[in-house]
């Protein structure tokens, strides 16, 4: 994962909608599977929003993380 940030900027992106997805359908993953999710969602997120602005992904990244 840590390889996602020399990514360019369509594959964060993508890789937001995955982690989002994934959240939202994560009652497979048990407590710390969902924290480290979490965090990692989030970064995205952070990445996503400065680049592109307020998409409605990290407005779903943001909900399904609790924030």
């Amino acid at each position: 994962m840590k390889e996602i940030w020399k990514r360019s900027n369509e594959a964060i992106l993508i890789t937001l909608y995955d982690m989002a997805s994934n959240m939202m359908d994560g009652i497979w993953m048990n407590e710390k599977e969902r924290i480290f999710y979490s965090h990692y969602t989030l970064k995205l997120k952070d990445v996503v929003k400065e680049r592109y602005g307020d998409l409605n992904i990290v407005k779903i990244a943001e909900a399904t993380c609790g924030t």
